[in-house]
């Protein structure tokens, strides 16, 4: 563990433990009305362990709108501090500079102004306890002297300097390097980022996403969905953010190969989808609830992780795996430092056409494994055992906190 960033003496930190409940201040990467990703599952989980939650939603840049007219709603004057439910409060900021991934400075204006935001709302939920800053993103680290947390939680998910868009690897990469460094504790979800993390913070723990088995179980059971009622059986099913990390070309060629199945895309457009223009047999239906997953996945007869092979899906360990595999489904992925961690339970392609045959083998009643061995996987990595480990690892530090 790393000497804290804040000089604060060891006397202080101990009486912390020993008088007050610390306040968990999550710094997301994702709205928490948004796509289910980490931070909530994470964030849920250790609410329901007892701890106090603030959960800042990534504000939206002043060019933002410009781009994606729907953002005008999430522009607001003034932050806004609600309840989001038993122990968890949402905090939306006002929109901030644009660039701040490219210059270092618009970061530092940027988190200057949202922490005075953060600190006026802990007024009203904690008083005088002290801060548990928890981030999953790099800029974060010039938050760092405006919050004084007592301790700090960096929680790498990605690797942040390989996206598309308004950011420079440069400055990206030398925050997260920052926060890594003042950072308590470190957790990186892939192997990738794990030594990625460790050149600069040696004790940096390894810790996947995970399934919320319970609920994904459903679909072992439920009726499928009724928007699934009009597409032709049998169903290839995907559901996720559609960006730059899909293969588009290689759902095209599997359009192609398989034209009595039908492809069904849930989720956003992150990216373009032109290579799928003009396939009949190709269904968008945009994103959908997370409570009514599973009854998309009950109406799926094979589950899709159709990655391009980059940068970044080589650090991306994928949730939506977990969850198809709780879901009693067989998947079919593409071949990724990530999915291979997977290879006893699913199926991997390492070209377009292996993908196709693998897809139809499964069409013909092939098993990757048995009910047991899926089993084992899926509840080795349940968000119950992800969570624990945090939960311990704060509960070392503040033994005190939750009694």
């Amino acid at each position: 563990m790393c000497i804290n960033s804040f000089n604060q003496g060891s006397s202080r930190l101990e009486w912390y433990k020993q008088t007050m409940k610390p306040i968990i201040v999550c710094i997301a990467p994702v709205p928490w009305e948004g796509i289910m990703a980490r931070p909530q599952h994470v964030m849920r989980g250790l609410a329901n362990r007892g701890w106090d939650i603030v959960y800042v939603d990534p504000p939206v840049t002043w060019l933002g709108p410009l781009k994606q007219p729907r953002l005008w709603r999430h522009v607001r004057p003034r932050p806004e501090l609600t309840n989001a439910e038993p122990g968890i409060s949402l905090l939306r900021l006002p929109a901030i500079w644009p660039f701040g991934n490219m210059q270092r400075t618009i970061n530092r204006w940027n988190q200057q102004i949202n922490g005075l935001h953060i600190r006026r709302a802990l007024l009203e939920v904690r008083r005088t306890r002290p801060v548990i800053l928890y981030s999953f993103l790099p800029g974060a680290v010039d938050l760092l002297s405006v919050l004084r947390s007592s301790y700090v939680i960096y929680d790498c998910v990605d690797d942040h300097a390989s996206f598309d868009g308004l950011i420079r690897p440069n400055v990206i990469n030398t925050m997260e390097k920052e926060l890594a460094h003042k950072s308590n504790t470190v957790f990186a979800t892939a192997m990738a980022l794990l030594q990625k993390m460790q050149r600069v913070q040696p004790e940096a723990m390894l810790l996947p996403n995970g399934a919320e088995i319970q609920h994904f179980r459903h679909a072992r059971h439920v009726p499928e969905h009724p928007r699934l009622a009009n597409i032709p059986k049998p169903r290839l099913g995907f559901y996720g953010g559609l960006g730059a990390w899909i293969d588009f070309e290689l759902l095209r060629h599997t359009a192609k190969a398989l034209p009595e199945a039908s492809i069904v895309l849930i989720g956003p457009k992150e990216a373009s989808m032109g290579a799928l223009q003009g396939m009949d047999n190709v269904y968008w239906l945009d994103r959908q609830p997370y409570g009514e997953l599973p009854a998309y996945l009950a109406g799926f007869d094979v589950t899709l992780a159709p990655f391009r092979r980059t940068v970044l899906t080589e650090s991306l360990n994928p949730i939506k795996v977990y969850e198809y595999l709780a879901a009693g489904r067989e998947v079919v992925a593409t071949v990724t430092a990530e999915t291979v961690r997977l290879s006893d339970v699913i199926w991997l392609a390492d070209s377009a056409d292996e993908f196709v045959e693998q897809i139809r083998a499964v069409l013909n009643g092939a098993q990757k494994a048995s009910e047991d061995v899926r089993n084992g996987v899926v509840f080795e990595n349940s968000w119950i055992n992800r969570v624990e480990k945090i939960h311990g690892r704060l509960m070392e530090v503040f033994p005190d906190a939750l009694t």
